[in-house]
């Protein structure tokens, strides 16, 4: 744990604001930073690469192996309230009562719900 504190600290060094930068927490040498940093052994003080063929071959047998598992069509859709990376949230301007919402998600999605204060109004995909 001692280790991974101080690899912790290094942060501040890639968080220091930038007069032209004002949002630090969006910067890529950060996330990168901390992608590392839940990657590594913490015996080993690095990234085991050495591990990585081993994972993706376990990766491609599973794969393999469920392919044509019936277990996957058998997907259920459950209908969660939480919203993923939103891009663009906009209350629709033709609705005169404020209650249908259009959303654009990160991934390119375009995604309404006809009355966003009830509860049990679910988000529509577009096609």
């Amino acid at each position: 744990m001692k280790f991974l504190k101080e690899e912790n600290l290094k942060i501040d060094k890639l968080t220091i604001q930038n007069p032209n930068f004002k949002y630090t927490w969006a910067k890529p040498d950060v996330a990168a930073y901390q992608n590392y940093l839940m990657t590594i052994d913490l015996v080993l003080k690095r990234v085991p690469i050495e591990r990585l063929k081993k994972a993706i071959d376990l990766t491609k047998n599973l794969a393999w192996k469920y392919k044509n598992s019936s277990s996957l069509s058998n997907w259920l859709n459950i209908p969660a309230n939480l919203g993923g990376r939103t891009r663009f949230l906009l209350f629709a301007p033709n609705d005169s009562e404020g209650r249908k919402v259009w959303a654009c998600t990160e991934t390119g999605g375009l995604w309404y719900n006809n009355d966003v204060f009830d509860n049990e109004s679910s988000w529509q995909i577009v096609n």
